[in-house]
């Protein structure tokens, strides 16, 4: 699996891996005018930061595929502004992003004025706490706000959730996933669960939008396949290919989808006239 250039495998021995990857900083430029600071697990190829004080309350994200800043970033940044969001702008909106990682996506979104929840796994939440904390004066410049949270696909939707967004049905606009399908097709079920629970919690306004760099061809294609065979309401309603490449010159390729709850209505009306 292909990611930054300055990322080892984590199948690299133990030795190899203490020797040379560390967490560094990175600087991703977003369309806000603010940059983001992060902290990634990479390779220092220069040994500089090999007196950097340690940071034991990131132990346990070590080696995680999560902890490293992915290709796509930027160019994702670039469309949500250009292309998806209206208006060309992040200010008001209400985002959850589903596999946020390090989390620089959606710092960058808040960054921009957005009310964003970025969830993964347990052991990536205190790397995201960090790298908001690194970032809060960008963050209030334009009035944004994000929140970390734990969020294992297939279990309940976190408190977090609520208590950032509150109890309005239209609060969440967007969900998002950048490169968050590639090697679990096997949680792809609770992947599928854990949407359905928010748009019913949230609304079926929630446009979902899952960016896939195409290391594998068509990865996306296997999921929509299944999440409309768990739920027909799921409709794809705009695939395209964005037109700048990522970092390493791949092609990312965006799906939004959203869920129709007229649809079910409909088909079930047509059955009963059928029979």
């Amino acid at each position: 699996m292909l990611c930054q250039n300055n990322f080892v495998s984590p199948s690299l021995n133990l030795l190899l891996r203490k020797e040379m990857l560390r967490w560094l900083p990175e600087t991703v430029k977003t369309p806000f005018g603010v940059d983001v600071d992060v902290l990634t697990w990479a390779v220092d190829v220069d040994d500089s930061h090999a007196d950097d004080d340690p940071l034991p309350e990131l132990d346990g994200a070590e080696d995680h595929l999560g902890s490293v800043m992915w290709n796509s970033n930027s160019v994702v940044l670039d469309h949500l502004t250009g292309t998806v969001f209206e208006n060309r702008s992040a200010k008001g909106l209400g985002i959850i992003e589903l596999g946020a990682g390090v989390g620089v996506l959606g710092i960058a979104l808040a960054a921009g004025g957005a009310n964003v929840l970025i969830t993964d796994l347990k052991e990536l939440v205190p790397l995201m706490a960090l790298n908001i904390h690194r970032n809060r004066k960008g963050r209030l410049a334009n009035g944004g706000s994000v929140v970390a949270a734990t969020w294992k696909w297939g279990e309940r939707i976190p408190p977090a959730a609520s208590k950032l967004f509150g109890s309005q049905s239209s609060a969440v606009h967007y969900v998002l996933l950048c490169d968050a399908l590639y090697g679990n097709p096997r949680d792809w079920p609770q992947l599928i669960q854990t949407l359905n629970s928010i748009v019913d919690q949230f609304g079926s306004q929630i446009r979902v939008v899952n960016f896939c760099e195409q290391r594998v061809e068509s990865v996306e294609d296997a999921f929509m396949a299944l999440i409309q065979k768990d739920d027909e309401r799921w409709v794809a309603s705009k695939t395209s290919e964005i037109q700048e490449s990522s970092s390493l010159g791949m092609t990312v390729r965006v799906t939004t989808l959203q869920r129709n709850n007229e649809a079910r209505k409909s088909q079930q009306k047509k059955r009963a006239r059928e029979e």
